[in-house]
């Protein structure tokens, strides 16, 4: 059974998680509730718990903090994030710390039940290679076993600190004198495609082929778009590998045909001379392959010993913010491209800079530009926006990238102060179909709207079309033709149906907008 825990200061949101989901039938049980970090931690340390659901903000303890602690406690433990906070750098923080899901109140059931079984599906793949320890191996078990160190670094997990730890917990071998060196290969797709899983299972194996003869041993695994890897060599063997995996982009490059229009980059991380110190190695590779922003792709790209910080970047992000933020004030979609076209010279002219900061800045501004992302499009908007980010190939690329999601914020603005425009007009009309039969006015419809009379009858001819007078009589005589159709009224009752108390006056507008008397308009049609 896989144990959660739940941690909110509010208990009725605990209590609501709980409810929402059949967590039988997910072979799940709540081990717990905690109204605060410290009591979550508790729980944690003392049982094990194989998810946590967590607040951001919480007394005592917050959320980001709780995260952390129990990333140290209880490395295996999966994280959910359940916040009204809709914020990247919550959300970028919480993943830092290897959170694998973050959802946003209120609490969506079927997401949560999403989210749930993704992890109860990565909870029993770990345990099913647990139990392969003790029992027979074929091969892609023993693969797939391996292959939790690259997982394990990137979601922050990897608790070995010993070569020995290394060797027993992943059955990684290193050797003597050896270190580890982490690597990104990042497939770049063609805009607006996806790197398939497929195609970077292909690249992950070109590049082993490269790799072997100089590795004394070597994991990876593929996703997002990115094979991650480690390879253990001897000391002072890292030009060779550099050599090696300027190989491995070869071979990828002749094959161009399998990959299409795809462009291919590799990210070298720092030495890791003890295990400890193999997380800052990806982070480091992770951070090395975004110098293809500024390098170009098809290269093996490393970070310097002192890398370069670029020169007023907090001004040229405060700029754009003013920018961008009067744009999209304004709605100007040609003033935000302005402000984006200017975001980039400067970017470009303030020398040095690495790739990681530009696509950080770039984040950076979009999240303190950022409107509308709290659910639904809006944080669908967001996330497709750090997807871009993260796959594109230069500075231009990522401030396209910057404008189209900010863009968007402007066309949600617009499509917003349409709805408000158009709101009261639909009132009205809803109105006045409602009571045409009554003597109604102008004042009685525009305070229905919710408006002066004056301005009413302006806004109402300009989004209908025609103003309140036609429209009401329009609807009248419709309503009068339907009557003399399919009903055996007399005129005089059609009359009174219809919002007249003359007769007279009836029958001589229906003429004039028919061509016809109501008489011969029934005998005609009815």
């Amino acid at each position: 059974m896989i144990q959660v825990v739940i941690a909110d200061d509010e208990m009725r949101i605990c209590q609501l998680i709980e409810a929402l989901v059949d967590w039988q039938s997910l072979g799940m049980r709540v081990a717990g509730t905690a109204a605060n970090g410290l009591e979550a931690l508790d729980i944690v340390t003392k049982q094990m718990v194989d998810i946590l659901i967590t607040d951001i903000r919480m007394p005592g303890c917050d959320g980001l903090d709780l995260i952390a602690r129990v990333r140290q406690a209880s490395p295996r433990t999966h994280m959910i994030i359940i916040s009204g906070f809709a914020h990247f750098d919550y959300a970028r923080t919480a993943l830092q710390y290897g959170v694998e899901e973050y959802l946003l109140k209120p609490v969506n059931r079927q997401e949560l039940q999403n989210a749930l079984e993704k992890l109860r599906g990565e909870i029993e793949e770990e345990r099913n290679v647990s139990e392969l320890e003790n029992g027979s191996w074929k091969e892609e078990d023993f693969r797939r076993f391996r292959t939790l160190l690259v997982t394990d670094l990137t979601d922050h997990r990897m608790s070995a600190r010993t070569w020995d730890a290394l060797r027993e917990r992943y059955h990684f071998e290193t050797g003597v004198n050896a270190v580890c060196i982490a690597f990104c290969l990042r497939m770049d797709a063609k805009p607006g495609e996806t790197a398939e899983d497929v195609l970077l299972e292909k690249t992950g194996t070109l590049l082993e082929m490269e790799l072997k003869p100089v590795a004394r041993d070597l994991v990876w695994a593929g996703r997002g778009g990115t094979v991650r890897g480690v390879v253990s060599c001897g000391r002072g063997e890292r030009e060779n590998l550099r050599d090696a995996m300027k190989g491995g982009l070869s071979r990828i490059e002749a094959r161009r045909s399998i990959f299409g229009e795809a462009d291919f980059s590799i990210g070298l991380g720092t030495e890791a001379d003890v295990p400890g110190t193999l997380e800052a190695s990806m982070r480091t590779a992770e951070k090395a392959v975004c110098e293809r922003i500024i390098r170009g792709t098809g290269k093996v790209l490393e970070l310097s010993k002192t890398q370069p910080v670029m020169t007023g970047a907090q001004r040229i992000l405060d700029t754009f913010i003013r920018d961008a933020s009067a744009a999209i004030q304004a709605m100007s979609t040609e003033k935000l491209r302005i402000a984006a076209d200017r975001f980039l010279d400067s970017i470009l002219t303030a020398r040095p800079s690495s790739g990681w900061e530009i696509r950080e800045l770039t984040e950076r501004a979009g999240s303190a530009c950022m409107i509308y992302a709290a659910g639904g499009e809006g944080e669908k908007e967001a996330d497709a926006f750090l997807e871009k980010c993260g796959n594109a190939r230069s500075v231009r690329e990522l401030t396209d990238a910057l404008y189209g999601f900010l863009e968007e914020q402007i066309r949600r603005m617009l499509a917003s102060r349409e709805e408000d425009t158009a709101r009261p007009i639909r009132l009205a009309r809803q109105y006045i179909d409602n009571h045409y039969g009554e003597p109604i006015s102008l004042d009685d419809v525009s305070a229905a709207a919710g408006l002066t009379p004056s301005y009413f009858s302006v806004l109402f001819k300009k989004e209908n079309g025609e103003g309140f007078a036609r429209y009401l009589l329009n609807v009248r005589m419709q309503a009068a033709k339907e009557l003399l159709r399919e009903t055996g009224m007399t005129v005089a009752e059609i009359c009174r149906q219809v919002g007249y108390t003359d007769v007279k006056y009836f029958t001589h507008v229906f003429e004039k907008e028919n061509g016809v008397k109501p008489s011969v308009y029934r005998k005609l049609y009815g």
